[in-house]
C-alpha cells in the first residue's frame, strides 16, 4: 500500500549505496579534514558532532538486526547527543522500529514516530554546519516531513519530489526518488547552501547567515515515511568533505 514517485536527480542503487555505506558506519566516528572539492579547492573542514548509525546503536556494536527494545539511539562520538525514540513499535513490526535487512535502519511510519533530543551539544549561530543522512524514502509526506532539523535550520521532503534545506530564511531544493537508498549531504559552509545527492551538488545559493539559529527541539524524521541508517551533524567550514570520498571512490 505504499506510494511511490519518481524524479530526475540523484539516486543510487541498493547494491552500490550500501557496499560504500558499510565502509562509512565501519569507519571513523568523527571526521575533521579539508577536502578537494569538484572545482579542485580545498579550504577549510568539517568536524563531526553528532554521529547516529544503525550499524551500531548503542555504541557496543549492536545493529538494528539484533536491537529491538532500546529508546535511544546512541551518540557514537559520546557527545551527549543521544536520541530519544519516540512513538515507535518496540519490539519492532515491520511498519515502525529498527530493522534488521540490509543496510539495518530505524524505520519510520509516516504517522508519529520520531527521534528527538533538546538540542545538539556543538552546534552554535556562530558556526556553518552540515547534515548527512543515508535513508530510503518509502512514500511521499501528505504535505512535508522533517528529516532532520529544528526551527528554521531543516531538512525536509515534500509532497513535490524534491528535499529542501531550509536556513534562516535562505532555502534550496533538489529532486529525490522514492524506493531507493540515498545519502544525502546539506551544508551551510563558506556561506553557501549546498546540497548534495548521492555525491552530485544538486542545490546552491547564497547564504547570508550561515550559522545554526534555532532553539527548538531537534528531531529526525517528524511525518517521515521511510527508512534511516546513519545521521552525522557536522559544524565547521568546507568545500566537499572526505565523508563523500568514502561514499563515491
Amino acid at each position: 500500500g505504499e506510494s511511490s514517485s519518481s524524479s530526475s536527480g540523484g539516486s543510487s542503487s541498493g547494491e552500490s549505496s550500501s557496499s560504500s555505506s558499510r565502509s562509512s558506519s565501519s569507519g571513523e566516528s568523527s571526521s575533521s579534514s579539508s577536502s578537494s572539492s569538484s572545482s579542485g579547492t580545498s579550504t577549510g573542514s568539517f568536524n563531526s558532532i553528532l554521529y547516529y548509525s544503525a550499524f551500531d546503536t548503542d555504541g557496543f556494536g549492536t545493529s538494528a538486526s539484533n536491537q529491538l527494545n532500546s529508546n535511544n539511539w546512541k551518540d557514537l562520538l559520546q557527545n551527549n547527543n543521544d536520541g530519544s525514540l519516540n512513538n515507535f513499535s518496540l519490539p519492532t513490526d515491520t511498519l515502525s522500529g529498527w530493522i534488521g535487512c540490509y543496510p539495518p535502519a530505524l524505520r519510520f511510519d509516516g504517522i508519529d514516530d520520531n527521534v528527538s533530543l533538546q538540542n545538539i551539544n556543538g552546534l552554535s549561530s556562530s558556526s556553518a554546519f552540515a547534515y548527512e543522512v543515508w535513508l530510503n524514502i518509502k512514500s511521499l509526506p501528505f504535505n512535508e516531513a522533517t528529516i532532520i532539523g529544528s526551527g528554521n535550520d531543516t531538512l525536509t521532503i515534500r509532497n513535490d519530489s524534491q528535499i529542501y534545506f531550509s536556513v534562516n530564511g535562505t532555502t534550496t531544493n533538489a529532486p529525490i526518488t522514492t524506493g531507493e537508498w540515498h545519502h544525502i549531504f546539506a551544508t551551510t559552509a563558506n556561506n553557501q547552501l549546498n546540497l548534495y545527492i548521492d555525491g552530485s551538488s544538486l542545490g546552491s545559493t547564497n547564504l547570508t547567515n550561515n550559522g545554526f539559529e534555532s532553539t527548538s527541539e531537534f528531531v529526525i524524521g517528524r511525518d517521515f515515511k521511510g527508512d534511516i541508517s546513519i545521521v552525522r551533524v557536522f559544524t565547521g567550514d568546507g568545500d566537499f568533505p572526505d565523508i563523500l570520498d568514502q561514499y563515491f571512490t
